[in-house]
């Protein structure tokens, strides 16, 4: 999912969404957003970069 948003943005993402049926897309955004705020709040430099001030921003 990361690989095709940043070489296609978010209408491929979007795209690869559809394929999906709403209740695994539910589970893959539930992990997804878990996996990113578990590894930025651990410090993980690749995490830490881009979504840190998104959090900050959200919060």
């Amino acid at each position: 999912m990361q690989g095709i948003s940043d070489l296609g943005g978010h209408s491929r993402a979007l795209a690869l969404l559809k394929m999906y049926d709403q209740s695994n897309i539910e589970l893959f955004l539930r992990k997804a957003i878990r996996q990113i705020i578990r590894e930025t709040l651990m410090g993980n430099q690749n995490f830490v970069k881009y979504y840190k001030p998104i959090i900050k921003k959200a919060s």
